[in-house]
C-alpha cells in the first residue's frame, strides 16, 4: 500500500479573543485502501482533522498532503478541483437538496467536475444501482427514510470516484438497524479497494468496522491500533435494502 493521506507537524490554532489549539502538531498516515476510525471525546479535534483533510480549513502550520496534493498551500480554485475530484464527504445531516431528486442530488459533483452530461446521467445510474436505491432516482428527499437519505448522500460522495471517502458522524442520525446497514455498505465498499476515513464517538461502532482506530485527545494523538482484518458484506448481498433498509 502506498501512503494517500499524510499530515505532518500539523497544527490548527483558532482565536476567538483566546486561543484554542484544536490541533497540535499532529503526524498522521493514511495508506491507500485503509478503514480508519478517528475517535475521541467532544473537543479533541476530529472534526477539525476531517475537514483539513477534506481542505474545508487551512492548518496553521505544518503539511496536509492528500492523493499528491499540499492541501494547505492550495489556491481556493485547486481546492475546490481537488474536492470535487479526490474527496467524497457524507455528514451526519444528510444536506441534500430538498428541489431535487435523488438522481439530481447525486449528479451535482460530476455536473460540477465539468463531465459530459451523457457520462453523468450513466455515472448516476451506476451508483444508485450499486447502492441499491436505483428505484429512488426520481423521488425527493422528504419522502425518504433516514437511512435512504444517507445512503443517497453516500452515492453523492462517491459519484466522482474519490481516492478518499470521508465521513463525520454518519450514522449520527440514523437508528441503529439504518445505521448498521449504512456502515455495512461503506465496509463493502472498502472491501472493493475505496480508502474510508471516518469519524465516530461511538465505540463499538469504531471496533466493529475499523481495521484501523485514531485516537484523539487534546488535539493530539493519544492511541493508534491496528485491528484484525475483516470481511465486508459483499456489494450484491446488500442491493435489497431498496425495500428494507429504513
Amino acid at each position: 500500500m502506498t501512503a494517500l493521506v499524510q499530515l505532518q507537524k500539523v497544527s490548527r490554532v483558532y482565536d476567538g479573543g483566546s486561543e484554542t489549539v484544536a490541533l497540535d502538531a499532529v503526524d498522521l498516515i493514511v495508506q491507500r485502501g485503509e478503514f480508519t476510525a478517528i475517535m475521541g471525546p467532544s473537543g479533541s479535534g476530529k472534526s477539525t482533522l476531517l475537514n483539513l483533510i477534506a481542505g474545508l480549513d487551512r492548518p496553521t502550520s505544518g503539511t496536509v498532503t492528500v492523493a499528491g496534493v499540499d492541501v494547505g498551500a492550495s489556491s481556493q480554485s485547486a481546492l475546490a478541483k481537488f474536492r470535487r475530484v479526490s474527496v467524497g464527504f457524507v455528514f451526519q445531516f444528510f444536506n441534500l437538496l430538498g428541489t431535487m431528486t435523488v438522481a439530481e442530488n447525486v449528479a451535482v459533483p460530476a455536473e460540477l467536475a465539468g463531465k459530459p452530461r451523457t457520462v453523468v446521467r450513466e455515472r448516476v445510474a451506476s451508483v444508485l444501482e450499486d447502492l441499491g436505491i436505483a428505484d429512488l432516482a426520481h423521488k425527493y428527499p422528504d419522502s425518504l427514510s433516514g437511512g435512504q437519505k444517507q445512503r443517497v448522500s453516500l452515492g453523492r460522495a462517491l459519484v466522482n470516484e474519490p481516492a478518499l471517502l470521508l465521513a463525520d458522524e454518519p450514522t449520527g442520525a440514523l437508528d441503529s438497524r439504518s445505521g448498521q446497514q449504512v456502515m455495512d455498505l461503506v465496509a463493502a465498499l472498502n472491501e472493493h479497494g475505496q480508502t474510508v476515513l471516518f469519524v465516530t464517538h461511538d465505540h463499538q461502532l469504531a471496533t466493529a468496522y475499523g481495521r484501523r482506530i485514531v485516537t484523539l485527545r487534546d488535539g493530539r494523538i493519544a492511541d493508534d491500533t491496528m485491528l484484525d482484518s475483516r470481511r465486508a458484506v459483499p456489494l450484491g448481498e446488500l442491493i435489497g435494502w431498496n425495500h428494507e433498509g429504513r
